[in-house]
């Protein structure tokens, strides 16, 4: 073997123990991906090649390596990179080392075969590669995205976009992709494949002392009588739900308050108020008058894509029909949480937004689902 052969060898086991080192967990590293599914997807993004303008970055380099290339081929590629990150879905390989690699790997102008993203994948650690192009035509782009697969070379997923040629419209073009990609790259065996994109996971519900302002049950005395019939979820037919204000509707969705009882995290009330979220509420009405035993929500709108954008709840003031008001926070996450545990028969509940988390995009407070728990 040459003494080229060999340097070359030792440059690339370098890269190698770097990137394993450097831009996966620890997490990543001792588990496989089927043996940890929830681990987020590690994805290598490719520069997005722009067709309709002189300057173009030829395939299988990164934006970076072209001197001088300003324009929405590389703009798109850094719009997936910035969501994709701040989607909580996927880890992304840091260009600087993707870059590395393909210069030493000397990749030219050819298209991206399924064995070179398993080349590149498998220098970089990563579960899948993503390339595509940008295309323009009077104003208009279409953005058109390939997703291989590193372990199998496969392209899993081949999707198209629209948008105007305007940030706001690329941005959500791009989420729509990622959205895409997160269902392509959820691990099988899950019960809903989309759930990587879109559905908060519900954690066990946890044994918590009553809150010291509402009324607590005595069980000093030995009580042989058979106990009350366990709580259950409350069904959306049994409750009417009320609200201050909600936003103006979309072509693409409504934020009427009846979404928090529609049983899908990807809807949400929207309130519509002027001062962004506090002073706004919404209130659920029972049809007979319920023993309410907790309640427990989805803060903001429950997509990782979608959460930052609009604000989320920080602090709730709970009324109930029995003149009880009580103040709580919530955590600024997407997963279902506990609200408040209640214990009391009640006729309705208020709940009035005291402050919020602040959106990215939109000043408008969300709410995507509330679960009451009563006794029969």
């Amino acid at each position: 073997m040459s003494s080229k052969t060999l340097l070359t060898s030792f440059r690339s086991a370098l890269i190698v123990l770097f990137c394993t080192c450097a831009v996966l967990p620890w997490e990543a590293l001792v588990a496989p991906a089927a043996g940890n599914p929830g681990r987020p997807r590690v994805v290598a993004i490719m520069a997005f090649e722009f067709l309709g303008e002189s300057t173009r970055i030829p395939a299988n380099t990164t934006a970076a390596a072209v001197p001088g290339a300003t324009h929405r081929g590389r703009m798109v590629t850094e719009i997936f990179t910035t969501e994709a990150v701040r989607s909580g879905v996927f880890q992304v390989v840091e260009r600087s080392v993707l870059e590395s690699v393909l210069a030493e790997m000397e990749f030219g102008d050819a298209g991206l075969s399924g064995s070179a993203a398993q080349k590149i994948g498998r220098m970089v650690n990563a579960d899948a590669v993503l390339s595509g192009a940008v295309s323009e035509y009077r104003g208009e782009l279409r953005i058109d995205a390939r997703l291989i697969n590193v372990a199998d070379g496969r392209v899993i997923l081949a999707d198209k976009a629209f948008s105007k040629d305007t940030l706001p419209s690329i941005s959500d073009a791009v989420e729509e992709v990622l959205e895409k990609m997160a269902d392509a790259l959820a691990p099988t065996g899950t019960p809903d494949a989309r759930s990587l994109a879109n559905a908060p996971v519900r954690a066990p519900r946890p044994q918590q002392t009553p809150s010291p302002d509402l009324p607590r049950q005595d069980h000093s005395r030995p009580d042989h009588r058979e106990g009350p019939a366990p709580a259950q979820p409350l069904p959306a037919t049994a409750l009417r739900i009320s609200a201050s204000s909600f936003d103006a509707p979309t072509e693409q969705a409504s934020f009427e308050p009846g979404n928090v009882i529609d049983g899908d995290p990807t809807t949400a009330w929207v309130e519509g108020g002027s001062e962004g979220g506090p002073g706004e509420w919404l209130q659920l009405s029972f049809d007979t008058p319920r023993h309410v035993t907790e309640i427990q929500c989805v803060n903001g709108l429950g997509s990782p894509l979608l959460f930052p954008q609009y604000s989320r709840i920080k602090e709730l003031e709970v009324e109930l029909s029995t003149g009880r008001i009580l103040r709580v926070s919530l955590a600024d996450s997407f997963l279902w949480q506990p609200v408040v545990r209640v214990d009391a028969p009640v006729e309705w509940i208020k709940l009035r937004i005291v402050s919020v988390f602040p959106g990215q995009r939109w000043e408008r407070a969300a709410l995507s689902e509330l679960e009451i728990t009563a006794r029969q």
